[in-house]
């Protein structure tokens, strides 16, 4: 998910640079701005070029990653099934305790906090319980007839 919002990202930044040359490309043919400034602009828009070539070959790769961990033999296309980046909306947007009970019902995560809770709970008693002092002992028995310790062969 992470590697598919880099790519949306690093488009945007693209998009920004690509504007701004072309500004700076209209300031130079007024004579505002030297050849260096435009250069570095372009050198600028070439890198967030390299940025966006990279965001997704790391995305297709992580894509592969994906698909082998699955155990997926065909091409599949994975995609992100909640849109992070709309911005939330709705009357209850700001209610922090309906958000709460919601991700309560909802979210398996919460439920694994509490049975984290509990497993820490069982662990911490085990680290009490190796601290209570306590008796060990051995014996061992034999039924040989004779016995060898006491009538060697």
């Amino acid at each position: 998910m992470r590697a598919e919002l880099d790519i949306v990202v690093a488009q945007q930044n693209l998009e920004l640079g690509t504007e701004n040359l072309t500004r700076i490309r209209s300031l130079a043919a007024a004579g505002s701005v030297s050849e260096a400034d435009v250069a570095r602009i372009e050198a600028t828009v070439a890198a967030s070029d390299l940025v966006v070539a990279q965001s997704r070959n790391v995305a297709a790769l992580l894509r592969e990653r994906i698909a082998i961990a699955m155990h997926d033999a065909g091409p599949s296309e994975y995609r992100i099934g909640d849109d992070f980046r709309a911005t939330p909306t709705g009357p209850d947007t700001f209610d922090i305790a309906s958000l709460a009970q919601l991700a309560a019902r909802q979210r398996p995560e919460v439920d694994a906090l509490a049975l984290e809770r509990v497993a820490y709970e069982k662990q911490a008693a085990v680290a009490r319980s190796q601290g209570i002092p306590r008796l060990d002992a051995f014996a061992q028995g034999t039924m040989a007839n004779p016995n060898q310790r006491y009538f060697p062969p």
